[in-house]
């Protein structure tokens, strides 16, 4: 049966083409005016004062990162460090004395302290706490979840990643692009699994998403949380409400490859393999950026970093 499905306006790229979709059989066979198509469709759905665009896609899309803020401690709100440390500490009361804790959406820009929190800060819970900065190209990381990782005064920085340092050079518990990642994946708290993954990705289509690019790594995530990224989503790949196009987080062709065929054998018409995920990465906001000058706020040229 053909429907009608009116609104204030139908806006496309090049402006208002109309203020209706004529829809039939779940397919949109025409746009335009209700005056004129209106008398094409013996069932009407109105929506007045809405605005219809055409289905989003986003082409940058961390499945498990996106999970990871809306599952996990949300640091979006604080307004000053002691915000952040009682939000820390209040979490970690309610998880077992030894579990990772794990933040998102921290903004230094936002705390009146005007900076991140240090190790030191951050120590006022025992359990290892990793905070990401709201760009994903910074975290906060205390001592314990320092130690974990192996991380001390005499640990260099990785190639695209630095540690902050005090003036005795022991790292500051901030850590920048990949230094983040020696951290992160030692933290392993299995809190995003298959079902939250796809409990979230089912409010997607509500928000006009209507395709994906995916990054995903093939191995242990990135957002320390999370194993096998690509099994996991290989596991709901039929229930997934958007399909999603795959790049792959590594740097070796061998386990490029191999991520390729998982995803070729996948039944699922939700999911394909795009390619690799391999390009120059960093943050403003976070001062990671690399810049053929320094930042107007910090004496830095940011970090020259090949992401994956």
């Amino acid at each position: 049966m053909k429907t009608l499905v009116t609104a204030k306006a139908v806006r496309t790229a090049v402006g208002v083409v109309g203020d209706c979709l004529l829809i039939d059989w779940g397919k949109v066979v025409a746009v335009g005016w209700a005056s004129e198509l209106g008398h094409l469709a013996p069932r009407h759905e109105r929506y007045p004062g809405a605005v219809i665009v055409p289905g989003l896609g986003d082409a940058h899309f961390h499945p498990f990162g996106f999970t990871g803020t809306l599952t996990g401690l949300t640091l979006r709100g604080s307004r000053s460090l002691s915000d952040v440390v009682e939000a820390v500490v209040d979490y970690s009361s309610r998880q077992s004395p030894t579990a990772p804790v794990v933040g998102n959406r921290l903004d230094e820009q936002f705390l009146v302290e005007g900076r991140l929190p240090t190790r030191a800060e951050l120590d006022a819970v025992s359990a290892p706490v990793l905070l990401f900065r709201v760009c994903g190209h910074v975290a906060s990381a205390n001592t314990a979840a320092l130690e974990l990782a192996g991380v001390g005064p005499d640990t260099p920085d990785p190639g695209g990643g630095s540690f902050d340092r005090d003036s005795s050079g022991a790292p500051t518990g901030i850590l920048r692009e990949k230094a983040i990642t020696l951290v992160s994946r030692v933290l392993a708290t299995g809190s995003i699994g298959p079902e939250q993954l796809l409990a979230k990705m089912m409010g997607l289509p509500g928000l006009g998403m209507t395709r994906l690019g995916a990054m995903v790594s093939p191995g242990k995530g990135l957002w320390a949380g999370s194993g096998d990224e690509l099994g996991d989503l290989l596991s709901v790949a039929p229930d997934l409400p958007v399909p999603m196009s795959v790049l792959i987080d590594t740097e070796k062709p061998d386990v490029l490859e191999r991520a390729a065929q998982r995803l070729s054998q996948s039944s699922s018409t939700q999911l394909s393999f795009l390619g690799v995920k391999l390009f120059a990465d960093g943050a403003l906001g976070g001062h990671t950026a690399a810049m053929s000058e320094p930042f107007s706020d910090q004496a830095t040229l940011g970090t020259l970093r090949l992401s994956v």
